[in-house]
């Protein structure tokens, strides 16, 4: 048989093998919420370190600005509570300290956003996505503070419900700023498609505490500028494999 008979046995080719093999393991909004998905948490976290180069400063930049906000915050709530049992007291430093969470909201997300641009292979991916969501500050608040009130409640009804709803709703800013939904588009669709891998989440989670312990105490905390970006580029890996990524692809994994 000439070789060149052998081209009408041949399978089909097609460009788009190419963003396929890019992302073997990407999900979408419609799988998602049927649990059609699938991940491996081993695999999760030797992808998540494996991103770890090149996205340190991102990650920590952002981490240690919600650091800050956060201490600044604690300080003005202890300025202004002092040592007064007053009612009104205790409510303005609650405010002070709520109103400081609030305002980093937008950066939380980015360094989220940052990290799922990452685990996509979106070469766009910079530090200007971790500083870069404040367009969405009105659906995060929102987020934030229903999630927020959930989660209390949930606690209130014999604990379990509230670390559920704590794991459930993780991935809600993410989709604010990924998918740009409102507030409970992204509640319902985090809860329904992240209600069917808790354990999962639960599971890596706990890996990553342990690693974060150990490699705290072996490297006297050192450890810990590669562990905090790792584990944060874990929830982008996972947040790819579940809901996939509707941002624009580097144009060398589309082909």
């Amino acid at each position: 048989m000439a070789p060149e008979d052998d081209e009408i046995y041949r399978a089909p080719s097609s460009d788009l093998d190419e963003a396929v093999q890019g992302q073997p393991h990407h999900g979408s909004l419609d799988r998602a919420l049927v649990g059609d998905f699938d991940f491996n948490i081993i695999d999760v976290l030797k992808e998540g370190w494996a991103l770890v180069a090149g996205s340190k400063g991102a990650i920590w930049a952002g981490v240690l600005c919600v650091g800050a906000a956060s201490y600044a915050g604690t300080l003005l709530t202890g300025d202004v509570v002092a040592d007064s049992f007053e009612p009104g007291q205790f409510a303005a430093g609650y405010a002070i300290s709520l109103l400081a969470g609030i305002l980093v909201t937008p950066i939380t997300a980015g360094v989220a956003l940052f990290a799922i641009k990452r685990a996509a292979g979106d070469q766009t991916a910079s530090i200007g996505d971790v500083f870069g969501c404040f367009q969405h500050f009105p659906a995060l608040v929102g987020v934030a503070v229903l999630t927020t009130l959930f989660v209390i409640l949930g606690l209130v009804c014999f604990v379990l419900p509230g670390i559920y709803l704590t794991i459930v709703y993780m991935m809600a800013p993410a989709l604010v700023v990924e998918r740009g939904m409102g507030v409970w588009e992204a509640m319902e669709t985090s809860r329904k498609s992240i209600g069917h891998c808790w354990f999962r989440i639960i599971g890596m989670s706990a890996m990553l505490s342990l690693i974060a312990a150990l490699g705290g105490i072996v490297t006297l905390g050192i450890g810990m500028i590669w562990i905090v970006p790792m584990a944060y580029m874990c929830i982008g890996a996972v947040y790819c494999r579940v809901f996939g990524y509707g941002g624009v692809e580097d144009p060398a994994l589309a082909g």
